[in-house]
This record gives structure tokens, sequence and C-alpha cells, in this order.
């Protein structure tokens, strides 16, 4: 009885300074020094400090970084600017966003939705494409039979890190763990631009639906879908 308590009033306690840490980087000041201090990530291996209370520590976690989940620190103003066509350069490399998106899923590694929802934000609404990839990865590993993250990992590979054959790859798993017969065929075109194109298409419309209640993800999806049709164009007026 007397651990149960003990245990109990633990809990709390990691609760309570889970809201206050919350609260504390939510507190808007105009200073830059505790501007920059709202986007303090975790230390690396934050899992090693959680005592047990790692699911705990992983929901603090991502209730803050959904708070402000399209956020590059390494750029000004701290938002990703929508470009014309996609750059050579990713505009942020492992900010803050992917830091906090690792340890969520370092602290509770078999939650699927911070890989999913990860992977995406990283790509699209953040062009954090290393951090992206990292974090797909670390969902492939951790889920080899979901074919979801294998799919959205074939789009990242394919659109965002110009790789067909790891994106070929990635859509044969998530075809064999499940996914429509379709991806077979689709594997098989990824060689070609309209092979690519139709997945990125597919992936893209998906998360339409996915972020149906987020303007600015739909914004930025819609784009990056204008951006693909595009180029499609004026490789077919090429005769490419």
């Amino acid at each position: 009885m007397k651990r149960r308590i003990s245990g109990l009033v633990l809990g709390y306690i990691f609760l309570f300074v889970g809201i206050a840490l919350i609260l504390s980087f939510r507190q808007i000041k105009s200073d830059p020094v505790a501007e920059n201090f709202r986007f303090v990530p975790p230390p690396p291996g934050v899992q090693r400090f959680a005592f047990g209370y790692n699911e705990t520590m992983a929901d603090s976690f991502w209730i803050r970084v959904i708070q402000s989940i399209d956020i590059c620190e390494k750029v000004p103003g701290g938002h990703v600017k929508r470009v014309v066509m996609r750059t050579p350069v990713a505009s942020c490399d492992r900010g803050w966003v992917f830091q906090m998106f690792d340890a969520v899923t370092s602290l509770a590694p078999k939650w699927k939705m911070p890989y999913r929802i990860g992977g995406t934000v990283l790509s699209l609404l953040v062009d954090d494409r290393e951090g992206a990839r990292i974090i797909l990865e670390k969902g492939m590993k951790a889920f080899p039979t979901d074919y979801n993250i294998h799919y959205s990992a074939a789009y990242h590979y394919i659109w965002e890190m110009q790789d067909p054959k790891r994106a070929a790859d990635a859509i044969l798993v998530a075809a064999a763990a499940g996914g429509p017969p379709w991806f077979y065929s689709l594997a098989a075109k990824l060689l070609t631009e309209s092979g690519q194109a139709e997945l990125a298409r597919s992936v893209l419309e998906r998360e339409l639906e996915t972020f149906k209640d987020d303007p600015e993800a739909q914004k930025r999806i819609r784009w990056r879908l204008n951006q693909i049709n595009e180029s499609q164009k004026k490789s077919s007026a090429s005769g490419k």
C-alpha cells in the first residue's frame, strides 16, 4: 500500500513538473535570449532520466512540440518560407522540432503517431530533410511491418532526398506489410519521373486528410503538390 502511494506521489510530481515546463516554454517574451530559450531541446539520452516514467515525459514533450510544430529556430523569423521550387539545400537541419520528436520516439519507441506525424512535419513544414529521414528510419525499425511508415518514407526518399532506389525498397516493404497491391507496380515505376510523381501525389493527398484541421499544413502540402505537378508538366513539355 505504501509503495502504491509513493508511486502515485512520484507520478504526480513528474506530471506537475511537465506542466510547469510546458507553461514556462509558452511564455511569450520580447527578450531575444528568452525567446530562444523557448526552443531549448531535451538533452541527449533523456530517457535515462525518466526514472520509469518514460510515457509521461514523452506526453509532455509531445504536447509542447505540437504547439510550435512548424518552427525552425535556425532561419530568420523562425518559420521556413515557401519557395518556388525545391532547393538543393534544406532550410533546417536537425533543429528543435526534430530534437523534440527524437526525444519522444526515444522515450516511447512503440508509439506510432510521432513517427508518422514527425516524418511529414519535418519533411513538409520544417524542411528538415535529414531530421525526417532519421525519424522515419527509427519508425521503420520499430515497426518493420507498418506499411504507412514505409509509405511515408518512400515519399521522403524519392522527393526530398532524390533516392529512387531506397524509395523503391521502402514501397516494396510497404506492399509486403499489407499495403494495396498497386504498390508493387508503383515500385517498378519509381525509376521514371511519372512513377515518382505518382508516389508523391498519393502520399501528399493522404496527408491532406491527416492534417485537415491544420490550415498552414494544408497550404504547404498543396504547395508541394503544385510543385510536383509543375515539374511533371515541364518534363512532359521537354519530351522527357
